[in-house]
């Protein structure tokens, strides 16, 4: 049985994190809902000026940058289909070791949340 859609809130940080974790390969439905997903998640241009976000490289390395202070959480959109996605990306990640420091409140949030809730 489904859940209710609800909406949770996301800052910058955990909205690049997620990105970064999201399928690029699925079938046509998944892709469609990754697709949705992704243009909630990624910053606006208002996010872009109003967050002072910018790319800095350091060496070859580069990296993103905001000021913490100005930068507020967004309300995301999570139905099933978004839920399912979310904590498949996040249980291949950890299976394959490849989870971040920074996936560790996503983590908690959708896949322990959702394995207390089952």
């Amino acid at each position: 049985m489904g859940r209710k859609n609800e909406t949770i809130g996301l800052g910058i940080k955990e909205r690049f994190a997620l990105l970064a974790v999201l399928p690029g390969q699925g079938n046509i439905m998944t892709l469609r809902v990754v697709r949705e997903l992704r243009e909630e998640l990624a910053p606006s241009g208002k996010e872009i000026k109003a967050f002072g976000i910018r790319e800095e490289k350091e060496g070859n390395q580069k990296s993103i940058r905001w000021n913490p202070e100005k930068a507020k959480n967004k309300e995301i959109a999570i139905d099933d289909a978004r839920r399912s996605i979310v904590t498949e990306a996040l249980r291949k990640a950890n299976k394959a070791e490849i989870l971040t420091e920074d996936l560790i409140p996503l983590y908690e949030r959708f896949v322990e949340k959702n394995y207390e809730e089952e």
